[in-house]
C-alpha cells in the first residue's frame, strides 16, 4: 500500500468507528423529533433531501459514464442490484430513518475502495465486514437491536458505493489512457 492508500484505509477505519456512533446518536435525536412532531412533518423534510442526494449521486455517476457506454454486464449489475434494492427499500420505507444506512455504507465502501484501488476484493470484504459488524455491535448495547433489514440496507449502500467507485475508476482509467497517448 502506498501512502495515499494507507491514509484512505485509516480514514475508512475512523469513519467506521466514529461515524457509525455519531449516526446512532443522530438517529436517537430524529426519533425524539418524530415523537414530538410526527412522521408526516419529518417526511416533508427528509424525502426532498433524500431525492436531492439521489439525483446528485445519479448525476455524478452518469457524468462519469459519459466517457464510454457501460458494457452489458455492468448494465445487468445495475438493473439486478437496483431491483433487489427497491425490493428491500419497499419493505422498510415505513421506517424512513433507516434509510440513513444507504449513504452511510456507500461512503464506507468508497473509502475502502480508495484504500484498495487496484484490489476490489479487500475493499468489498472490509465494507461487508463493516455492514455486518455495525449491526452486530448494536446488539451489545441496551435499547438497540440487531435488525436484518438494516443489514440489507447496509449492503444496498455497499452496492451503491461500488457503482460510484466504478464510475470514478472508469473516469480515472480514461484519463490515464488519454494522457498516455
Amino acid at each position: 500500500m502506498n501512502r495515499n492508500e494507507i491514509v484512505f484505509f485509516c480514514l475508512a477505519l475512523f469513519y467506521c468507528l466514529f461515524g457509525f456512533t455519531c449516526v446512532s446518536l443522530v438517529s436517537t435525536s430524529i426519533a425524539e423529533y418524530i415523537g414530538k412532531n410526527g412522521w408526516a412533518t419529518f417526511n416533508r423534510i427528509f424525502i426532498p433531501i433524500l431525492i436531492l442526494i439521489l439525483l446528485g449521486a445519479a448525476g455524478f455517476v452518469g457524468s462519469r459514464f459519459r466517457i464510454r457506454l457501460p458494457a452489458w454486464h455492468e448494465w445487468l449489475f445495475v438493473v439486478l442490484g437496483g431491483a433487489a434494492s427497491m425490493w428491500v427499500i419497499s419493505r422498510t420505507l415505513l421506517l424512513t430513518t433507516e434509510l440513513i444506512h444507504i449513504p452511510q455504507f456507500a461512503i464506507c465502501t468508497l473509502l475502502f475502495s480508495a484504500a484498495f484501488p487496484r484490489q476490489p476484493l479487500p475493499a468489498i470484504g472490509c465494507s461487508a465486514a463493516a455492514c455486518i459488524a455495525d449491526e452486530w455491535v448494536q446488539a451489545l448495547f441496551p435499547n438497540r437491536v440487531l435488525d436484518i433489514n438494516d443489514i440489507f440496507l447496509n449492503f444496498i449502500g455497499l452496492y451503491i458505493g461500488l457503482i460510484v467507485w466504478r464510475a470514478i475508476d472508469a473516469k480515472r482509467a480514461a484519463q490515464t489512457g488519454a494522457g498516455g497517448v
